[in-house]
């Protein structure tokens, strides 16, 4: 699973799936929805954040305790559910504000509840959270080096490892080519504080990246394609899944 910090959690698409012409009537009533979906997760995020502030168990006096931060939350299906219903009613309510059509006043009234149920949901289930956040990797960096090989094209997504073999998101897909006589040399991006491991995921096209080292790399080391060729390994994973959950401890029980 993503944390909610890698990315847009909801892409256009993904709203789709929720409310079929969605895009249709932000393109009719010139709606941006990835600014709405940008500018709900920004909410959604303070929200959170309030949520595990009250949580925390914290002395600033003697620095003890635990103390949660936004950047340990993983997109779980309540999450999810909240960004995108969250984002719906924003598009509906700019689309009833253009037109003052009630049809469009009860798509955001509808979604707007929605979202509610879904916040209460997420708060009851717990906020998903991992001890050591691994964020997604920004894309390697590509060099060509002269080496006796024949040319190849492939691509390319990296990911963060912790010590303990947790594994972050993989990065967007990069593409490296190389004419006869050369190769092309992988390095990651500056690493995050405390993560020294990374994976490399190859392959002929960008959608069946396959794992290519057999145990995780240095971030002081580079990967370049062994002139035997790509390796049949695992698919890239989805994330981090939750160590623990914050529940709000406010909330009854039902029945």
């Amino acid at each position: 699973m993503a944390l909610l910090t890698d990315g847009l959690i909801n892409t256009n698409g993904d709203l789709q799936k929720y409310e079929n012409g969605i895009l249709d009537i932000a393109s009719t009533e010139g709606i941006d929805v990835s600014a709405k979906a940008m500018l709900a997760q920004d909410e959604i995020a303070t929200e959170l954040q309030l949520f595990l502030n009250r949580t925390s168990h914290w002395d600033p006096r003697f620095f003890v305790g635990q103390r949660f931060d936004i950047n340990q939350v993983v997109v779980t299906g309540p999450l999810r559910r909240w960004h995108a219903y969250r984002t719906l009613a924003m598009v509906y309510q700019d689309a009833y504000n253009n037109q003052l059509n009630d049809r469009y006043k009860g798509k955001w009234t509808e979604y707007d509840k929605l979202s509610a149920a879904a916040a209460k949901t997420l708060f009851e289930v717990g906020a998903g959270m991992v001890y050591q956040p691994l964020p997604k990797a920004a894309e390697p960096s590509l060099s060509i080096v002269p080496m006796p090989f024949t040319g190849t094209n492939y691509f390319a997504r990296i990911s963060w490892v912790s010590s303990s073999g947790q594994e972050g998101a993989v990065s967007d897909v990069v593409q490296a080519l190389s004419g006869d006589g050369s190769a092309v040399l992988l390095q990651p991006p500056v690493s995050p504080p405390a993560v020294e491991l990374w994976n490399v995921y190859a392959g002929t096209g960008p959608d069946n990246v396959q794992l290519q080292n057999p145990a995780p790399l240095k971030t002081s080391d580079t990967w370049m394609l062994p002139s035997s060729g790509l390796k049949n390994g695992r698919l890239p994973g989805t994330g981090q899944s939750p160590g623990w959950w914050v529940l709000d401890r406010h909330v009854l029980p039902r029945g």
